[in-house]
């Protein structure tokens, strides 16, 4: 399912605004769905994606919402370290 709660958007939202405070900060989104954490993190422009299940790269556009989009499973993915955040949801 690519939806998750809502309840914490903005305690999530405020805390990475906090410990990321340069908006030109690279932050990598493990486990994308429907692109969430992009759409809280509109400000921020270095948002990359990992996203395992190929149909919801499709299905949400994210090659588009994110500056790279990695279509891979996450243990394939390799490049943690080039990223200030990297962020798993759910």
């Amino acid at each position: 399912m690519p939806h998750s709660t809502t309840i914490f958007d903005q305690d999530i939202r405020d805390e990475i605004l906090r410990m990321l405070p340069d908006k030109n900060a690279s932050i990598l989104d493990v486990g994308a769905g429907s692109g969430k954490y992009r759409h809280l993190l509109q400000d921020y422009p270095n948002v990359d994606c990992v996203e395992a299940w190929e149909p919801y790269c499709e299905a949400y556009d994210l090659h588009h919402l994110y500056r790279n989009l990695f279509c891979c499973m996450v243990q394939d993915f390799k490049d943690y370290g080039a990223y200030d955040l990297v962020i798993l949801g759910d």
